[in-house]
């Protein structure tokens, strides 16, 4: 019988990621340095998947490059203060909650789908090119606005605790779920699936 063999690892995404690994680690980030560890997973030899949760990541991480990547999860790096996923336009899945960002652009990020970015200190959050977006946790930050006008798939959205007045959800049609402070004047419910 043949075995298949698996893809060698693309050398490019190796040396980004390899780059990123030892300058985290230099500032006492505990992230894998094993490219084979449950941190990372590769498809076709390329990387496509960090788990770096409560890695103790330091300062800024930008993963510019690694362009077939498409879940990365870094919460619960409170020494975590900048995040670069402008690149990443292959992202599906992110969640970076629990770190103390306090900027976060996914405006090239396209293909998303799920984002948590909940307790940091974002005071702006841009989700107009998320189009395919259908949950958005933005919990414990500081907005003062949110526009979800064009995440039409969206079913699930958390923006309790910032500080929000006002929040349009007339285009999103698919909203099954939304937690939002009380306080905060709900535009256009009777359009989604909302009960």
């Amino acid at each position: 019988t043949a075995t298949s063999t698996p893809f060698a690892k693309n050398e490019n995404d190796v040396s980004i990621i390899q780059n990123i690994i030892q300058e985290q680690r230099q500032k006492g980030a505990t992230v894998s340095e094993d490219l084979d560890n449950v941190q990372y997973s590769w498809k076709n030899g390329r990387l496509t998947r960090i788990d770096w949760s409560k890695q103790n990541l330091q300062d800024k991480l930008n993963l510019s490059g690694l362009d077939a990547l498409t879940f990365l999860g870094c919460s619960e790096n409170q020494q975590l203060n900048s995040l670069d996923v402008s690149k990443n336009t292959a992202l599906t899945h992110l969640y970076c909650n629990d770190n103390q960002l306090n900027s976060l652009d996914v405006s090239n990020n396209t293909s998303l789908i799920e984002l948590n970015c909940s307790y940091n200190q974002l005071n702006n959050l841009d989700v107009s090119g998320a189009t395919v977006l259908t949950k958005l946790k933005c919990f414990n930050n500081q907005l003062n606005t949110l526009d979800v006008s064009k995440n039409v798939a969206l079913t699930d959205l958390n923006c309790s605790y910032n500080q929000l007045s006002t929040l349009d959800v007339s285009k999103n049609t698919e909203l099954e779920n939304l937690i939002c402070n009380h306080t905060v004047t709900i535009i256009g419910k009777e359009n989604t699936k909302l009960n």
